[in-house]
């Protein structure tokens, strides 16, 4: 039986707040504040009534609903509203967009590899039906299905995760 929508609601945010805390490598020990942004009445009921267990189970120092996203943000949208967690204070920003742009860079390279062989008619010609199925299926898990190249992920906004980060805040 599937939880309630109140339930299932109260689960997806912390499942999100987890989620955006291992992608973006916070500290496991590191407590953040919570933003919940564009929230109908029902959402605001919900976060303070649920306010203990959020804090609890998502380690937040705070669960507040607001009208702006604050800046240095990573956020995920949960039904109407946006969840916006504060990172500034817990990871270096810089750092992170480096880590970010290698592994990009590392997942290109890997997909040009895959490309390259699938490409190249006398390796297509030689190599047995299992090594080809092996190698489409790792271009396949690479992020795509011989589609157009850098349509896997934004460069320019570093989404790699689907999560959105305000895009000022990456130059702070």
């Amino acid at each position: 039986m599937p939880p309630q929508p109140k339930m299932n609601w109260l689960i997806e945010l912390i499942k999100g707040v987890r989620s955006v805390r291992s992608e973006m490598n916070v500290p496991a020990g590191a407590k953040i504040p919570l933003v919940l942004a564009g929230a109908g009445d029902a959402a605001r009921a919900r976060l303070e009534r649920n306010r203990d267990v959020i804090l609890t189970l998502a380690r937040l120092t705070s669960a507040d609903s607001a009208d702006v996203i604050p800046k240095g943000s990573a956020q995920f949208v949960l039904e109407e509203a946006v969840v916006a967690l504060p990172l500034g204070e817990v990871i270096d920003f810089a750092k992170e967009r480096t880590r970010l742009e290698k592994d990009l860079k590392k997942a290109q390279d890997e997909i040009a590899r895959f490309d390259a062989k699938l490409s190249n008619e006398q390796f297509v010609a030689k190599a047995p039906e299992d090594v080809l199925a092996e190698q489409r299926g790792k271009a396949h898990r690479s992020g795509r299905a011989r589609g157009p190249p850098g349509r896997s992920h934004q460069a320019a906004g570093l989404d790699p995760v689907g999560l959105a980060v305000v895009e000022a805040d990456w130059r702070t």
